[in-house]
């Protein structure tokens, strides 16, 4: 019997440091929840800004074109539908680009796809990144 009531104290014990350890992980969740809401609230604004500046552009953009970007848009998993080149690969799926295709980017001849991921491939200069060595 001696065993079985040490057992049951042992148990009570588990059960009120777990409670004590869910209370304070509640805490911090409405405190994360509060954190998140705040960051949401502060994008908003940026976000509406950012789609009145694309609303314009979409004007200016042939039609053809903005259906081949929103459905590799749509396609790709992060929804990035351009990618630019670094290290002679594509920053989107890191597959390797030929130097004439690498050539026509930096040119900025066409429109060039990737094909391996079918992102669009512009020049790191163009996406206003710095330069890595390659």
């Amino acid at each position: 019997m001696g065993e079985l009531k040490k057992s049951i104290e042992l148990k009570k014990e588990l059960i009120e440091g777990s409670k004590a350890e869910l209370e304070g992980r509640k805490i911090d969740l409405e405190n994360k929840k509060k954190e998140l809401d705040n960051i949401i609230n502060e994008t908003e604004k940026e976000e509406k800004s950012l789609l009145k500046v694309r609303e314009k552009a979409e004007k200016k953009i042939e039609q053809r074109l903005l259906t081949a970007y929103d459905r590799v848009r749509s396609s790709v998993k992060n929804g990035i539908a351009v990618a630019t080149v670094m290290r002679s690969s594509c920053s989107g799926c890191f597959g390797n680009i030929p130097l004439q295709m690498q050539s026509d980017i930096r040119q900025n001849k066409r429109i060039i796809i990737c094909e391996h991921c079918g992102r669009v491939l512009v020049d790191h200069s163009f996406a206003g990144e710095e330069a890595v060595a390659e």
